[in-house]
């Protein structure tokens, strides 16, 4: 072979060997790209959540476990932030530009959280999906401003009265139906290791929910607390303080706190959401419980009390939505309710009390679902709830104002709060 040809031969291999290498890079180049869009696309969705109880975290991480291994899905980091804490720490993520991507919240806490520009406007896909007809009508109140809606709902979780079976049957103690009943009972079940009722009065938000189921069963209102009706709601809390129905404690008691403090045995009654039983199924309990309707004054009254979920204006809204849609759908709905041992909010996902402690009748169901009323649609509920805290305590606390100072307060307060939304 002559040393031309051999020249040739090695400059051909040399031009075949960069080009080989130019490819070779160009698909390392576009492998690199695909990873970083894919770490990019892998960015995970953040949801803030007010759930108290292990087995309801359990229930939300799970369900964001699965919709990352869905097809289509990306990671979804859910943040627990205690109710006591709630308003405070999305106040503080405001001021640092720092949201969620959605937020779970009470369902009288929406409005006011959508006066604050939390909230994206969700009406176009609410209406285009048809949701208006999926869900209960009335739990679609608080979602709205001005025609427009700012998310969905989420859960149904109404106020029950608790009961320690065991101990009502020993006293031989028949379970109240009206307030003054109530008192009776609280009185006639508790001795000197047990009071006769606990309350939960610590965040504001969960005792001024209660305050509303109370005044509601008055015929009273927010625009009337110094009213006969509203007056009558104050004195309920006097009278149980004054005949030492309630622990002194219980002025420092979360709903947690409650829950803790009947399975303890230091209450025979509770008031607290349906969804409590949950925490009472995990435990060892030396006692029956059952729970019942609320005792009644005036009238029955039935508040929607549950949680609404919303996307956040500054979330990422394509992925956002997508996985709110993915939570919206009946499997998902039939699921968080039995995890939660709530009540269904859409229509279309029937009520199922297997498997639970507190096994609620029909008839109960069926008068939250249609006939239950909203608290009301207040984008100064937390000026609201402050205000309706500091007399339910002032109640609980045996100041030396008069019932009827307390509820002029109150009322004040609360009038000027509704006047400045």
């Amino acid at each position: 072979m002559s040393s031309r040809l051999r020249n040739c031969m090695v400059v051909a291999a040399v031009l075949v060997l960069a080009a080989l290498l130019v490819v070779l890079g160009s698909f390392a180049g576009l492998g690199t790209s695909a990873e970083a869009a894919g770490e990019e696309a892998a960015a995970p969705i953040h949801v803030l959540a007010p759930f108290d109880m292990a087995a309801h975290r359990r229930l939300l991480v799970e369900i964001a476990d699965e919709y990352a291994a869905s097809p289509g899905g990306v990671p979804v980091e859910v943040q627990f932030i205690p109710q006591d804490l709630y308003k405070k720490e999305i106040c503080m993520r405001m001021d640092q530009g720092g949201l969620a991507d959605i937020i779970i919240c009470e369902n009288v806490a929406m409005p006011a959280l959508i006066g604050m520009g939390i909230f994206s406007d969700i009406t176009d896909y609410v209406r285009e999906d048809q949701k208006q007809d999926h869900y209960y009508s009335i739990f679609w109140h608080n979602t709205l401003s001005d025609g427009r809606y700012y998310g969905l709902p989420f859960t149904c979780d109404p106020y029950v009265l608790y009961y320690n079976r065991t101990l009502f049957d020993r006293n031989g103690v028949k379970v109240p139906k009206t307030w003054d009943e109530l008192r009776e009972a609280a009185q006639e079940v508790g001795d000197l290791a047990t009071y006769g009722l606990g309350l939960a009065p610590r965040q504001p938000e969960e005792v001024s929910a209660l305050f509303l189921q109370l005044l509601a069963s008055t015929g009273g209102s927010l625009r009337d607390l110094n009213g006969a009706d509203g007056i009558r709601a104050f004195q309920l809390l006097d009278d149980l303080r004054a005949e030492k129905a309630v622990s002194r404690d219980t002025i420092n008691w979360n709903q947690l706190d409650l829950a803790e403090a009947f399975m303890d045995g230091q209450v025979a009654m509770m008031v607290a959401p349906v969804s409590y039983s949950g925490l009472m199924a995990g435990r060892s309990l030396n006692f029956e419980v059952e729970a019942s309707d609320l005792p009644i004054d005036k009238r029955e009254a039935h508040l929607f009390h549950g949680k609404n979920i919303g996307v956040t204006a500054t979330a990422d809204q394509e992925r956002a939505m997508a996985f709110l849609r993915y939570l919206a759908q009946p499997e998902m709905t039939r699921r968080v309710a039995d995890g939660t041992d709530t009540i269904p909010v859409r229509a279309d996902v029937p009520y199922s009390p297997e498997g639970r402690l507190i096994a609620l009748d029909a008839e109960f169901v069926e008068k939250q679902v249609y006939y239950g009323m909203t608290k009301g649609s207040f984008q100064s509920w937390f000026d609201i709830s402050g205000a309706i805290s500091d007399g339910v305590h002032a109640m609980l606390s045996g100041t030396a104002d008069p019932v009827e100072e307390v509820a002029n307060t109150t009322q004040d307060r609360v009038r000027v709060a509704i006047l400045s939304q």
